[in-house]
């Protein structure tokens, strides 16, 4: 899987991957224009809609039907590192008593960002001229 992006001004960028694509910017607050989410929130909504989407696929396998199924992704800021340092990922839906709580621990396993955070990511930045 790969993301290309594309500077455009300021602190715009454009990011593509297959046939979508997206905005991301800074808010005005640290100098952007707004025109996108920021990197910071990209990070939480990838991790939103990862389990959100993994939430489906499991109540789908266990023939267990969330009418309605919302998610809030909560980061901590560390107070003196650029990172979080605390997700809190909440989730309701419809489902009957302690299912949803069974099929959140189930999908968890599933969700490709969560997962990926959990463990040690080995990182390696390359310039135009390592390629």
């Amino acid at each position: 899987m790969k993301v290309q992006a594309r500077f455009l001004e300021n602190y715009k960028f454009e990011l593509t991957s297959g046939e979508s694509s997206i905005i991301s910017d800074q808010s005005p607050k640290y100098g952007g224009d707004g025109a996108g989410p920021m990197p910071s929130e990209l990070f939480l909504w990838a991790i939103a809609s990862c389990m959100g989407q993994a939430i489906v696929h499991i109540s789908g396998k266990l023939h267990e039907e969330i009418g309605e199924l919302r998610l809030t992704v909560e980061g901590m800021k560390h107070p003196e590192e650029f990172r979080y340092s605390r997700i809190i990922i909440r989730v309701q839906g419809d489902c009957q008593g302690d299912r949803l709580r069974e099929i959140v621990t189930i999908a968890s396993t599933h969700c490709f960002i969560s997962n990926s955070l959990r463990d040690d990511i080995e990182i390696e930045i390359k310039t135009g001229i390592d390629t």
